[in-house]
Parts: structure tokens; sequence; C-alpha cells
């Protein structure tokens, strides 16, 4: 296995991974489908089998991929159609504002995490291919 084919399978599974840190009270996937609904398909970019998909996940179950397409839906909203006025607005999206940016840093720590592991095994290689695989 090569350096990049290790480091794409390490990605795979981080965004195939459940990610419930923060997910607990929420209420992610109702606003989800309300968000939505607010939307056009051109807009959210996911197929009508991921819809279900993320639907009918548990909220505790949902994984990385998951919450990332849920958290970019819920951002391009407009308040004004997801709420009945701006206290109501203010109250939520503070919460998920605070979710979103504590997943984004977990995200961009992961990746950062798994760049410098590539330019490791890079400079580690004879090659700068090839890897010894796991045992």
């Amino acid at each position: 296995m090569n350096i990049n084919e290790q480091i794409e399978k390490e990605m795979e599974k981080f965004y195939n991974s459940v990610y419930s840190k923060g997910v607990k009270g929420l209420n992610l996937i109702p606003l989800f489908k309300k968000c939505v609904m607010n939307l056009s398909p051109q807009q959210y970019q996911i197929s009508v089998q991921g819809l279900k998909q993320i639907v009918n996940t548990p909220e505790d179950k949902l994984t990385v991929i998951m919450i990332d397409k849920i958290c970019k839906v819920i951002m391009n909203v407009p308040f004004k159609l997801l709420y009945k006025n701006f206290e109501e607005a203010i109250g939520d999206q503070l919460k998920i504002e605070k979710f979103v940016i504590e997943f984004t840093n977990y995200v961009d720590s992961f990746q950062k995490e798994l760049q410098v592991k590539r330019a490791t095994l890079q400079s580690l290689s004879p090659n700068g291919l090839r890897i010894i695989p796991k045992a």
C-alpha cells in the first residue's frame, strides 16, 4: 500500500466515524429537515438517498460526513425561514454556531494531523511512495 492509499484509507475511516460530541439537545435532524425544505436541491447538493440516510440516523450515531453536510445546510438558511422572531433565532443559533465551530476545529485538527503524517511518511520512505503495511 502506498502512502497516498494509506492516508485516503485513514481519511475515509475518519469521515465514516461517529461524531456525537455536543450533538445532544441540538435537535439537529428536525432543524436539518426544516432547512432542506427551505433550500433548492442545488443549494444543498445531497441526493435523496443521502437525505434519507441522514434523517433516519439517530443523532448519537451521525458520522463526521453526515454532520458536515448537516452543518453546511443549516448555516445556509436565513433565520426568517426557520424562526418566528429574532430572539428565538439568536438563542438557537448561538448553540448551533458553537457546535459548528467545535466540529470544524475537530475536522481541521484531523486534517492537519494527516498532512503531517503524510509528509513524515514521504520523507522517511526511500522512494517517497511505498510504505510498510501495518502488521
